[in-house]
């Protein structure tokens, strides 16, 4: 009979053929790393790149000498928006941010009050056409107008009288004959004194793109918030106050 002894590699045959690696000292403290703070880490990476977006769209953003609000119950549609900035921009007194060229930024807010959503729906019955509002729609642009006002991006607004009386009842305008103080006040000053009826300016009865918008609006300019006194906020400010006077007073001579 035939034995067999049983065959036991040794250590060194073992090992042959197997391939070591000996992990540096930064990988294993980056293995450790990742083990104990990988979803800190990533949760950070996130709002950084967030953070450096925001930023990159702040400074890319397009710079404006003016913006004028436009707020009442129409809404340009967009070659009447391009033609009414190209006016606009006429009637900036100068390019306040030295980068050659003078332009406007119109930021139009179209808002219904409860009196001229019924008009315009009988308007439209009368005409045997259909007239809807999205109620949520003209709430959030109410607020967004609201907000603005704050915001101290802009002090000039050509606005629907729903509009302009919620200024003038919230105490933020200032007054037309505060503004010319001893100079000769323009025609058009609406009876409480902080306003102008656009109507009654030659900028609108001589400026066809800015006939766009209805003729009832009224133009009129925000008191500068008493946390904004520093130096740039004072010639921001005064930069407004002469867009004002330069469509307040432009005249065409009949």
């Amino acid at each position: 009979m035939n034995s067999h002894k049983q065959y036991t590699p040794t250590p060194e045959e073992k090992n042959e053929g197997e391939i070591y690696y000996e992990q540096s000292p930064l990988m294993k403290w980056l293995d450790n790393y990742w083990y104990h703070y990988k979803w800190p880490t990533i949760i950070t990476a996130f709002f950084a790149l967030v953070l450096i977006i925001v930023v990159v769209q702040i400074i890319d953003r397009p710079k404006y000498d003016i913006n004028l609000v436009c707020g009442g119950t129409y809404r340009m549609n967009a070659s009447e928006h391009v033609a009414y900035e190209e006016a606009i921009e006429k009637f900036i007194p100068k390019d306040y941010d030295g980068n050659g060229e003078k332009s406007a930024n119109i930021i139009v807010y179209e808002i219904f009050s409860d009196g001229e959503y019924l008009e315009a729906k009988s308007q439209a019955e009368a005409n045997s056409e259909e007239f809807a509002i999205n109620p949520k729609y003209n709430a959030d642009e109410l607020q967004s107008f609201s907000q603005y006002t704050m915001t101290g991006e802009g002090y000039v607004f050509l606005i629907s009288e729903y509009l302009y009386n919620q200024l003038v009842s919230g105490q933020r305008l200032r007054s037309v004959a505060e503004l010319y103080g001893e100079d000769p006040l323009p025609e058009g000053i609406t009876a409480d004194g902080y306003g102008i009826y656009i109507k009654d300016t030659h900028f609108y009865r001589y400026t066809p793109a800015v006939q766009a918008m209805p003729d009832d609006m009224i133009l009129c300019i925000l008191r500068k918030s008493d946390l904004k006194n520093g130096a740039k906020d004072l010639e921001k400010y005064h930069r407004y106050e002469e867009f004002f006077k330069s469509i307040a007073d432009y005249r065409v001579m009949e």
